[in-house]
């Protein structure tokens, strides 16, 4: 009955003895290996046509498609009628095809607020955010929405206002500092009667017209980006703080926004409090609600990128995870960016036992995106621990705006479309070869998430999200994902540990400790403020079984943001070293750059580790420096067997490189483009299998080590040159599609006014929206005209225009009228074809 829902959960191990066939036919079938997309609903949507769509899916090896209902275009009401009966349609012809149809809980993003409906119910559903004005005390009022207040006089301790008659006492040249919240739509992720309201108009919808068909034809739901935004404030909040940390929060406010005494104890108990409420009634209930009904709860969170983005969005990524059956992640753009986003998600999926991992990937890399790219940056995914692509987006239809909403379409309106099952069929097989056995990383990492709350000034929240929490954060971020970055430039690879999870599946087991199902021979704390009391119990506890444990800097200087001489003591035993600091002329990556780390950094982390713990890869350049511009993931098969996929994460260095494993046996190389396994010339240099290997940019290598056989212990022969062929005489080339040329400037007028000059015609729609803003309701009469010469030897007969929707204009070339009856449609069902030689 569970059909779908096991397929995708359990993982699908395979015996090794039948991956060698899989992987030969993994292009050809390889279903839960392959891509599931966002298929993008919007315009008007007809089964018939959503049929044609999904039966090209399955020609271009897609393994499936979440309904996305999207903003931009959408004309079909959301959970209507209409809706459901489209939502069925689907079902059916996927499950036809052996493909499988998931659900997306929301119209738009961000999830929770059901088309509008939720915040529809009033302000306990509704988003609330805190802030606070600083006001003269004769000016200061309280008001509806007033939550504390507090009174001072420069250079003086602030002082709480119990309530509107004690404001009345205080002297005039005092100020006051009003906290107030503002209620802004949306969903109170805070709220667990506000979730349930979601899950009521979403899920139970859902439920109720296709119940039967969850888990067995619908493997999962996907919610997207749920989220606060700025310093949230809920009516239950209060209640519930008081509760957990024995104070009200309501007192101790201006502790969030100034360095009062004892900030750091206010700031770690609010956002470990915000952090709880989320998790309790968003994620965990959600969860719950798709478990007992047999289906996958899969999605991400908004800006994990940062420390600075989780906090001003949902206060920690990694606990919300524990909650998903395949926790997921997102990337947007054709660029890298630091590691934290993706080691978060795959951390939690290795210590929880989930076998997949989620990437809503490729979004917005443009119209002109090249395959390359979108292998590359997949790839650089892939070697993080990504298993499982959700391509953002394939567009239903580009009507409208939806042309311009984070393009492209990885769809039928591409050129390419047809050649498409290159990449689908590349992907299913590393993906394959990825989901199999278990990942290989023996150091633990704590997070620095808890110290980042006690950083986090909420004076700062007014700019761009990477400057939120102020500069004292930004810096302590950077610092984080270049230790992290530089971890994996040294082939160091490691697992994040969320103290929260720890709390709840960490134990020390000899010389091991573990979360969940994870085993560690290492943890490392990276410069950390604060640490949780239950962490560095079990940090002694492994100790003194004779567990290393690493410390970068000083020890942490407090237990749960309270001051406090414990962790050095504790920790006077590890092993402890200080990275150097930053030369002036490093200039380290922003967030749209491609990782970048120091090399000093790069040199102590090396240098220290190894003493610790001996490296289990190592991949060097022709000087003999560790390349760290190449990642690598590695996987125990089971009974000595190994996999690395190594990646070169460049786009412009190409290198020859010597790999050394820590293994027996022989090398093979498995390529994904053909299916074909090859054995690789290696020797042995004491514990270590060499091999070289040569990596052009963005090019990787799927590497498996067999230790049932001796390696080659050859080098290859060098190479010659057996003959040469001179390419000459005339070359014919053909067009593939018929020859266009795109109108995007026009003279345009209004209301009979007079023509424009030429315009780009985003100019034109731009000024167009400002006047139906200024005139709602009024029915422009409205003029383009287009001007474009051609060669008049050329036969035109057979020349069309294309535009959307022609049966709303009046068409003239050199002013005579023609048709405007369209003969079909050209690379998008909304782009219809207008003959020109057809008179009206």
């Amino acid at each position: 009955m569970a059909e779908a829902y096991n397929l995708y959960i359990s993982g699908h191990k395979l015996p090794f003895e039948r991956l060698r066939e899989e992987f030969a036919h993994a292009g050809r079938d390889g279903l839960p290996y392959r891509s599931v997309p966002f298929w993008i609903w919007n315009g008007r949507l007809k089964p018939e046509e959503l049929r044609r769509q999904i039966r090209e899916f399955k020609d271009m090896g897609l393994g499936g498609f979440f309904m996305h209902a999207r903003t931009a275009g959408l004309i079909t009401p959301y959970m209507g009628k209409e809706w459901m009966e489209c939502v069925g349609a689907s079902i059916d012809e996927a499950r036809k095809l052996g493909i499988y149809p998931w659900l997306y809980d929301e119209y738009g993003f961000p999830s929770g607020k059901a088309g509008g409906k939720v915040p529809e119910a009033g302000e306990d559903y509704q988003r609330k955010v805190l802030l606070c004005s600083e006001e003269r005390a004769g000016d200061f009022r309280w008001r509806r929405n007033t939550v504390a207040a507090f009174w001072a006089k420069e250079g003086s301790k602030i002082s709480y206002l119990p309530d509107e008659d004690s404001a009345r006492s205080i002297p005039e040249d005092s100020t006051v500092l009003h906290f107030y919240y503002e209620a802004r739509g949306y969903l109170d992720v805070l709220s667990r009667k506000a979730v349930q309201r979601f899950i009521e108009l979403t899920h139970v919808r859902y439920f109720g017209e296709f119940g039967e068909r969850f888990g067995r034809d619908i493997p999962g739901i996907f919610t997207d980006e749920p989220s606060y935004g700025l310093i949230p404030w809920s009516f239950e909040l209060p209640k519930y703080f008081e509760s957990r940390n024995g104070y009200d929060i309501r007192r101790a406010l201006p502790a969030l926004l100034y360095r009062v005494e004892g900030y750091e104890k206010v700031r770690h108990d609010f956002w470990g409090t915000v952090l709880e409420m989320f998790v309790e009634a968003y994620m965990k209930q959600i969860y719950r609600w798709c478990s007992e009904r047999g289906i996958a709860l899969t999605g991400h969170m908004a800006w994990a990128e940062t420390l600075m983005g989780q906090i001003t969005f949902h206060a920690a990524s990694m606990p919300h995870y524990e909650f998903m059956h395949i926790p997921g992640t997102n990337h947007l753009g054709v660029r890298l960016m630091d590691c934290m986003r993706e080691k978060q998600v795959v951390s939690v999926a290795r210590q929880l036992g989930r076998r997949r991992t989620l990437c809503e990937v490729a979004g917005g890399m443009g119209w002109g995106v090249k395959f390359e790219e979108i292998k590359w940056v997949t790839e650089w995914q892939l070697a993080l621990g990504i298993n499982l692509l959700c391509q953002h987006m394939h567009h239903y239809t580009l009507h409208g705006p939806a042309k311009r909403d984070i393009p492209p379409s990885y769809s039928y309106q591409q050129p390419w479309w047809g050649e498409y099952r290159l990449l689908s069929d590349y992907f299913a097989r590393l993906i394959l070869m990825l989901s199999q056995g278990e990942p290989r990383a023996e150091v633990l990492m704590i997070h620095p998430i808890r110290s980042a709350w006690i950083l986090f000034d909420g004076k700062m929240v007014s700019g761009p999200i990477d400057t939120h929490g102020g500069p004292e954060l930004v810096e302590y971020n950077a610092r984080q994902a270049e230790i992290a970055n530089s971890m994996l430039s040294i082939h160091r690879d490691f697992d994040y540990g969320d103290e929260g999870i720890i709390s709840r599946y960490g134990r020390v087991k000899g010389e091991r400790f573990l979360v969940g199902e994870a085993s560690y021979r290492v943890v490392v704390l990276p410069e950390l403020i604060s640490i949780g009391r239950r962490t560095l119990e079990l940090l002694r506890e492994f100790m003194e079984n004779g567990g290393r444990v690493v410390c970068i800097g000083e020890p942490p200087r407090m237990v749960d943001g309270l001051s406090s001489e414990e962790p050095r003591k504790v920790l006077s035993r590890a092993y402890g070293f200080d990275l150097p600091p930053w030369p002036p002329e490093f200039k380290r990556a922003g967030r749209h750059d491609q990782p970048k780390t120091w090399e000093g950094t790069r040199r102590v982390l090396k240098r220290e580790l190894d003493k610790v713990l001996e490296p289990s890869v190592e991949v060097k350049g022709p000087g003999g420096e560790e390349l760290e511009h190449v990642y690598c993931h590695e996987r125990d098969l089971g009974e000595g067997r190994r996999l690395l996929f190594l990646v070169n994460i460049s786009r412009e260095r190409a290198v020859d490189a010597t790999v050394r494993i820590r293994a027996e046996g022989a090398v093979e190389r498995w390529d994904p483009e053909t299916g074909d396994v090859e054995e690789l010339q290696a020797c042995r240099e004491g514990s270590y299998l060499v091999l070289p290997l040569s990596f052009p940019p963005m090019g990787s290598h799927l590497l498996v080590v067999e230790p049932t056989r001796r390696g080659v212990a050859v080098h290859p022969p060098e190479e010659e040159t057996i003959g040469t062929k001179e390419l000459w005489g005339e070359w014919v080339l053909e067009r593939s599609d018929p020859n266009a040329l795109t109108l995007d400037y026009c003279r345009w007028a209004l209301e009979g006014r007079e023509m424009s000059e030429p315009q780009p015609t985003l100019k034109v729609r731009a000024e167009l929206e400002g006047y139906m803003k200024e005139h709602p309701g009024r029915e422009p009469g409205l003029v383009l005209e287009y001007d474009f010469e051609v060669d008049p030897s050329v036969d035109l007969s057979g020349m069309t225009l294309v535009l959307e929707g022609p049966e709303l204009f009046s068409i003239y070339l050199n002013g005579q009228k023609v048709s405007s009856k369209d003969i079909g449609w050209w690379r998008d069902i909304a782009f219809r074809k207008v003959p020109m030689g057809r008179s009206a």
